[in-house]
């Protein structure tokens, strides 16, 4: 499949990875976390009943630079509880979670993990040697970049470790029972905890740092489809649905729906259902040169944790960009459940959260015209013809909605710890689809931080702080 990755060129989209300046408004010090937490402090006394802000019913608006498009007719969406703002780390999966999730998933069944330590046999040791002795008398060793002793002393290593080998290697018990195991990283100084289960029929797996110096904590389920057709469901035909829709004789939206709220009570911990999609296993061709019509359905669930009644944002994909390579990568907490007539198809639960302290429960926002504002200005700038991308002949860009939500930032001045505060933002959702010059179609991320050419769902493109109109790009976090 053609890939494209897109890199922000102008100075004015490089302004964009942190926060920045509202034009022409009094400049706010960029990434000054502690003015901003400041100014979002509520000053309303606990007893007074919480007043929503003041919003038009949509956000309309319309750009057009030659043959790139900018429409917006948006819905306008903001919760009926106030917007707090929370310290936050990255929390993981414990054990006990994961004991609950392994026997949910697990329908009963016998699991196995990956030998992490094999033990090779005198004969499998014999082999490589000869292997490598082979290597060495017609010349092809020189292609691993080691000198012809040093190619001897790997040999010897061998002979060594082919002398103190078994004969027959010992039976492992590789069943489990969802216990993680401690992984350790010397040159990283990290340590994590990690699972691989897996059997003829499905794959249940978590990872988790829990000294909150690593990224990449999550739990993950796959079922697999070994004897039946395929089943690769894609994004590329999805159409939104809800609980009132018509979908395929198979699927229940009710059912479906009931299956997520299981999962919700057993992590404890409030989620809800921000968007669901009808996907199906069609192809057209761009991975394998496979094209088939859709011969099964499926439900996207797409989820998000609340704080306090209030939302977080959902749908941030794109390619993870580090201005500083010193600083631990930490995307945005994410929930996407596929489901089908027999259940669980997928589950993926990345980066999940641990609340800490609460800053504010009632945050003071800027009022709704002051965001208005910054986001016809700065629409223009990222999804504007003039922003350095010249091979794209056309870009039509869509605001679907504009919701008022928290988003996870980065502590200031912390590179080594996954720490942060939930604050509130003012997301404009929506699709960036483009045209290149030789014709190929793709659907934009975030900031062009790279393309698909599958209809991914809206996504986030535009993310303004609601405290004091920065820019967050939601990538970076920050």
């Amino acid at each position: 499949m053609k890939k494209h990755i897109f890199i922000i060129l102008l100075a004015a989209l490089l302004l964009l990875c942190a926060c920045v300046p509202t034009p022409d408004e009094e400049p706010v010090l960029p990434k000054n976390q502690d003015l901003m937490i400041q100014k979002g402090e509520a000053t309303q006394a606990p007893e007074q009943p919480y007043t929503p802000p003041e919003v038009p019913e949509r956000f309309v608006y319309d750009f057009a630079d030659d043959n790139w498009t900018l429409h917006a007719d948006a819905q306008i969406v903001v919760p009926d509880v106030p917007l707090p703002m929370v310290w936050v780390r990255s929390q993981g999966i414990s054990q006990e979670l994961l004991y609950r999730l392994f026997e949910y998933f697990g329908n009963g069944e016998s699991y196995q993990i990956p030998d992490m330590n094999p033990i090779q046999t005198k004969a499998e040791i014999e082999e490589l040697i000869q292997h490598m002795v082979d290597q060495l008398e017609d010349g092809s060793y020189k292609e691993s970049d080691l000198t012809e002793e040093e190619w001897n002393a790997a040999i010897e290593e061998l002979k060594k470790k082919y002398r103190a080998a078994p004969e027959e290697a010992p039976e492992k018990d590789l069943n489990t029972d969802g216990t993680y195991i401690l992984l350790k990283s010397n040159m990283y100084d990290t340590e994590r905890l990690y699972l691989e289960a897996y059997n003829y029929q499905r794959t249940i797996g978590a990872t988790s740092y829990f000294k909150a110096d690593g990224s990449g904590s999550n739990f993950h389920y796959y079922r697999h489809f070994y004897n039946e057709s395929r089943r690769d469901f894609t994004m590329a035909n999805a159409v939104p649905v809800n609980a009132a829709s018509e979908l395929p004789e198979e699927l229940s939206y009710a059912d479906a729906a009931a299956k997520i709220k299981e999962v919700f009570d057993l992590i404890g911990e409030p989620f809800e259902i921000a968007s669901v999609y009808l996907i199906d296993d069609a192809a057209n061709g761009s991975v394998d040169g496979e094209v088939r019509k859709a011969e099964h359905y499926a439900l996207c669930f797409i989820c998000r944790r609340t704080v306090n009644g209030a939302p977080t944002v959902t749908n941030i994909t794109g390619s993870m960009r580090m201005d500083d390579l010193f600083v631990i990568p930490w995307e945005q907490e994410s929930f996407r459940a596929i489901l089908d007539s027999e259940g669980f198809v997928s589950l993926r639960w990345e980066e999940p959260l641990t609340m800490l302290d609460t800053v504010s429960e009632s945050t003071n926002l800027l009022p709704f015209s002051e965001i208005q504002n910054i986001a016809e200005k700065m629409l223009p700038i990222l999804y504007g013809k003039n922003n350095g991308h010249d091979s794209l002949r056309s870009v039509d860009t869509q605001i679907t909605s504009v919701r008022l939500e928290l988003i996870r930032v980065r502590e200031q001045n912390n590179a080594k710890q996954l720490k942060g505060i939930l604050i509130p933002v003012w997301a404009f959702y929506g699709t960036c689809h483009a045209v290149e010059d030789d014709d190929y179609s793709l659907y934009l991320h975030y900031g062009f931080g790279g393309g698909s050419d599958g209809y991914k769902g809206d996504e986030i493109l535009l993310c303004v702080n609601a405290i004091d109109g920065t820019i967050i790009d939601p990538l970076l976090g920050y």
